[in-house]
């Protein structure tokens, strides 16, 4: 009989199903049927695949197991990156408040740096508040006349002189209201040049910086700058004057008697003169018109090498000295130096009359006359007459040679024939000549000290003068 068992069939049911096929073979036993091979194949897998779940279960628990390692490696690594990361923002937040410490050690520092400048600037209302001003009156500093900036005394001199720098003020002011200067006084004593106060308010200003001062019974004054032209943007504090102070003796009556008729202001000798306070009261008057010929002399300076036609104020301020100490000075410029230089020859020569050089004012008149003619060696009338066909003789030119015609009787200056050479019509035209009537009213009339507005940008052309375009630019 054929055995089932090993395959793992149920016994019963291999015996019916083989009786059976014997059976249904006539009696022969066939021992092989498609049953028996189907439950073979199905044992033979059975028994082949016997053990496969317990290798996936080790593959899965392998797999897992790489999984775990390869996620916690990751882990580890992201750890490991998180760390990296953490040092760095801890490295870059500790660099970041090291910039900050010394950002804000910086800014304390410049805030102290800046309040203690703060504390001693010129100006009490800050940097850039002086310039501010000034460019609300003036747009272009190429075209405004001179910064005069007036330095009060130290708070350590002596407290009597405190009130010259406003005397000063109130004495220069007229060279203002001319718009030959700008007047300004500090608030505080400046020690020149300040960087601070250069940097933020006089960088493209033409400034004068004017310091006038009192110690123990002498008077200084002493002049500064910047932007003034030439070689050097800023000009050192230069000491003009050191003079001892004028007790009562030298107050005579004669000098007091000067002070009282050249005066623009007023002043009167006090009473009585045998007291301090009036010593006091005539030194600082004494001062102040010292202190204002410096200053007259270095605007005068400023404008004649760039203006045409300037009305030099010298001479009006040296009167104010009384006839003892007013003696005409005779100003030395280098040779082209001076922007109209015909029209400075002939107050050359109005200074030279005036203190009896009557040959020295005649030679002057004639160098002007041949700077008018085109340096042609000719005689006055032939001069002036060359002189107005090219178009050079102004009329600041010709009011002056009249003053000093009349200032000359008998021609010693101005030959007659020149006068009339000014008022004659040339040859050949009626209105070549200044003085044509039909022409002065074409032109504009020519008045002294008053401006023709909208002919400068930013401010107006003083009708006497005009500018130079070779005269020095005064930028910083």
């Amino acid at each position: 009989m054929w055995h089932t068992g090993g395959l793992g069939l149920p016994e019963s049911l291999g015996r019916e199903e083989t009786e059976k096929d014997l059976g249904g073979r006539g009696g022969m036993t066939d021992p092989i049927t498609a049953a028996i091979v189907l439950r073979l194949v199905n044992n033979a897998l059975e028994f082949s695949t016997t053990g496969m779940n317990i290798y996936r279960d080790r593959v899965a628990a392998a797999a897992k197991d790489r999984e775990q390692r390869e996620t916690r490696a990751f882990e580890e690594t992201q750890r490991e990156a998180d760390r990296q990361h953490a040092r760095e923002l801890y490295i870059q937040a500790r660099r970041d408040k090291l910039d900050d410490d010394l950002r804000a050690l910086k800014a304390a520092r410049d805030l102290d740096h800046f309040r203690v400048q703060l504390t001693h600037y010129p100006v009490f209302n800050g940097p850039g508040t002086l310039r501010q001003s000034i460019n609300l009156l003036h747009g272009d500093p190429q075209t405004m006349p001179p910064l005069v900036l007036l330095v009060p005394s130290h708070a350590d001199g002596d407290a009597t002189w405190r009130p010259l720098s406003h005397r000063l003020l109130s004495a220069v002011m007229p060279l203002q209201d001319k718009d030959l200067a700008v007047v300004r006084l500090v608030d505080r004593h400046l020690s020149w040049p300040d960087a601070a106060f250069v940097e933020n308010d006089l960088y493209d200003l033409p400034t004068i910086v004017v310091l006038a001062e009192v110690f123990t019974g002498w008077f200084t004054v002493s002049l500064g700058g910047c932007n003034l032209g030439g070689d050097f943007a800023v000009r050192h504090l230069t000491q003009l004057a050191s003079l001892p102070l004028p007790n009562l003796a030298y107050w005579t009556e004669p000098r007091l008697a000067s002070l009282e008729a050249t005066s623009k202001n007023n002043f009167q000798r006090p009473s009585p003169l045998d007291t301090p306070s009036a010593e006091h009261v005539l030194q600082l008057e004494w001062v102040t018109r010292i202190s204002l010929v410096a200053i007259v002399a270095a605007i005068d300076a400023y404008h004649l090498i760039r203006r045409c036609g300037y009305a030099e104020q010298l001479d009006e301020t040296l009167a104010l000295l009384g006839p003892e100490l007013s003696a005409p000075l005779i100003p030395s410029f280098d040779e082209g130096a001076v922007a109209d230089p015909a029209y400075h020859l002939l107050h050359r020569a109005r200074r030279q009359w005036a203190s009896g050089a009557g040959e020295a004012a005649a030679e002057s008149v004639s160098a002007a006359l041949e700077v008018l003619a085109g340096h042609q060696q000719l005689a006055a009338p032939d001069a002036i007459r060359a002189a107005r066909s090219t178009g050079q003789l102004e009329p600041w030119h010709q009011t002056l040679l009249e003053e000093l015609a009349a200032a000359a009787p008998g021609g010693a200056l101005v030959p007659p024939a020149a006068i009339e050479a000014l008022h004659k019509p040339l040859p050949g035209t009626e209105l070549a000549t200044v003085t044509d009537p039909a022409r002065r009213q074409a032109e504009p009339k020519i008045l002294e000290g008053r401006p023709i507005p909208g002919t400068w940008v930013g401010r107006p052309v003083p009708e006497t003068s005009r500018s130079d375009p070779d005269a020095p630019r005064s930028e910083w």
